[in-house]
């Protein structure tokens, strides 16, 4: 009878110390991917150029570094919240007809996505834009939303 509880308790403590083990390794702040996904990281992005309160002209190339552990499949450029143009070369520079946009301030942003869908935000960049076009008044010019012209 002295036997079997002492086996009894042998197994208690070895199931005691394989469950602490376990619940160790599980939670050393590691992540590991989900299987068939070998990266979880998103791209690292940042505009290099323009450089904040820069003030361009006419066509700009909007220069990027761009680094991730996998390919990157396409880098979007953001003009005041909206998408101006998509770089499937991920080629570190983007033209940017700045002549498009009224004279003023506007934000650049970056967006990237990698093989693995993980994707990544640059911070914004604002420029000031001199191409001598003015914000249209809203009774003239191209009704952007029937484009009839009035």
């Amino acid at each position: 009878m002295q036997r079997k509880r002492n086996i009894g308790k042998r197994r208690r403590h070895i199931s005691s110390i394989l469950f602490i083990l376990l619940f160790a390794f599980a939670g050393c702040g590691s992540k590991m991917p989900p299987p068939g996904k070998p990266d979880i990281d998103p791209p690292s992005i940042k505009i290099t150029y323009p450089v904040p309160f820069d003030t361009i002209k006419g066509i700009v190339n909007v220069k990027y570094l761009c680094t991730d552990k996998s390919p990157v499949m396409w880098v979007k450029l953001y003009v005041d919240g909206r998408i101006f143009y998509t770089d499937s070369a991920v080629s570190f520079s983007i033209p940017f007809k700045s002549d498009t946009l009224y004279d003023g301030k506007h934000n650049l942003m970056l967006e990237a996505k990698d093989k693995w869908d993980n994707a990544a935000k640059s911070p914004i960049v604002t420029i000031i834009t001199n191409n001598g076009k003015k914000k249209e008044d809203k009774n003239e010019g191209v009704d952007r939303i029937h484009n009839t012209i009035r």
